[in-house]
This record gives C-alpha cells, sequence and structure tokens, in this order.
C-alpha cells in the first residue's frame, strides 16, 4: 500500500516538475498571465469481504494537472495531463489531454486548434451540476471522446445558446 503511495506521489511530482521549472524572460511590458491548474478524483473504499487480501484504501484513479496562459486578448493556450488508470492493466499512466491555442475573433466567436477538448461532457456536467463517479453513458458507449486533434469554432449566439463547429480526427 505504501509502496503505491509513493508511486502516485512520484508520477504526480515528475508531471509538475516541468511544468513549475521552466525560466521565463522579463516580460513586465507585456500583459501576459498564466495559471496552474488541476483537479483530482479520488476515493476510499474499504472490503468487507472475509478474508479479503486489501481490506481498505485511498485511491488516486485520475489527476488532471495543466496550465493556462493568455499571451493578451486575443490569444491563449491550454495543457493539460491525464494520470490516471487505463483499461490495458497498468497501474497509472500519464499523457497529454488537451494541448489547444484559442484565438478570440469578438466576443462572440473563438477559434481553438490542436488538441482540443470536446463540449458534450462538459456541458453535461455544468447543466447537471454534479461529475459523474464512473464513465458517463455516452463516454461508456464510445459515443465520442472527451477531446481531439482538430479545429474548433465557437460562435455565442446569446447568454444561454452557443454553437460549435468541430473538424476532428476522430
Amino acid at each position: 500500500m505504501l509502496s503505491i503511495m509513493i508511486k502516485n506521489i512520484f508520477v504526480i511530482i515528475s508531471v509538475l516538475l516541468p511544468l513549475i521549472s521552466f525560466s521565463q524572460a522579463n516580460t513586465s511590458n507585456l500583459d501576459a498571465k498564466g495559471q496552474p491548474h488541476f483537479k483530482v478524483f479520488w476515493n476510499y473504499h474499504y472490503d468487507y469481504t472475509k478474508d479479503a487480501e486489501q481490506v481498505s484504501a485511498f485511491e488516486l484513479s485520475r489527476v488532471y494537472l495543466g496550465y493556462k496562459y493568455k499571451f493578451n486578448d486575443k490569444i491563449s493556450a491550454k495543457i493539460t495531463y491525464d494520470v490516471g488508470k487505463n483499461d490495458t492493466g497498468s497501474k497509472h499512466i500519464a499523457f497529454v489531454k488537451i494541448a489547444q491555442l484559442d484565438y478570440k475573433i469578438d466576443p462572440s466567436i473563438k477559434i481553438s486548434i490542436g488538441l482540443i477538448g470536446g463540449k458534450q461532457y462538459n456541458d453535461q456536467e455544468k447543466l447537471w451540476g454534479y461529475r459523474y463517479i464512473y464513465k458517463m453513458l455516452q463516454d461508456q458507449n464510445k459515443f465520442g471522446p472527451s477531446a481531439d486533434l482538430g479545429i474548433n469554432a465557437e460562435f455565442k449566439i446569446s447568454k444561454a445558446l452557443m454553437a460549435n463547429l468541430f473538424i476532428v480526427n476522430g
């Protein structure tokens, strides 16, 4: 159990270290802003089965680590690493989930290019107000990926209505 926790901490540190250990030139005359972001999903479970090998455990099921950077009022970028369990049997795997460049043409039109996040799962979670513990029905049945390589044009029609046009790899 202790070795698993040490491995989890090592994975998180190895992903965070490149994000915080870079140097920057003097940008005092620019209005550039950067901000790290993260989201951690964890749980605790207890096995009541008689003669269970491991009775209880804390588990880091998924960690999103990233950095958002605003170059100016029109151009921004975002990178997000996804560290979590996969279906191939390894304990944890880390990969780039999102690496996108955003360009705001005007307040109602935004173009995103790169490895961009899809909207269907985020919109569903925002509408409901909660995040699913397990995979959503759409994700479980491979309705669509949560991120893909491509381009997105986002049109804000009103406060309550937005339209997206995606051209993606998958």
